[in-house]
């Protein structure tokens, strides 16, 4: 169940930080930015990225080594570290969870202004 979950939250948290990067390179090509700004606008937008990228790979390789520990006997032992890395990692996916729908509800109130986001 918690491994679900945790697939749940980190499906939800790169999906938003690659919309959220997607809005900022948008953002570059609608406004005329300075060289400074559109390097700043470039950066967070792979920050952004980076973020997905990151929440999907942990989510996938934790994904593929969970066939080993239901088929050995020996990783009877690990079920216990294995819920407890469960939790942790969805406390903190919630933690970025939350600062991608903030990044976001920025994003989206900066571009109703008709401003750029950097600038």
């Amino acid at each position: 169940m918690l491994s679900i979950i945790f697939r749940i939250i980190s499906w939800l948290c790169s999906t938003l930080a690659w919309v959220n990067a997607a809005l900022v390179v948008s953002d570059a090509f609608r406004h005329p930015l300075t060289p400074w700004t559109q390097g700043v606008t470039w950066v967070v937008a792979m920050l952004f990225a980076w973020i997905g990228l990151v929440a999907f790979g942990v989510e996938r390789n934790l994904s593929r080594l969970r066939p080993f520990l239901a088929t050995d006997a020996a990783a009877l032992e690990w079920k216990r570290p294995w819920n407890r890395l469960h939790l942790f990692l969805i406390a903190g996916l919630l933690l970025v969870l939350l600062v991608m729908l903030l990044g976001l509800s920025a994003i989206h109130s900066r571009t109703l202004e008709g401003l750029p986001l950097f600038g």
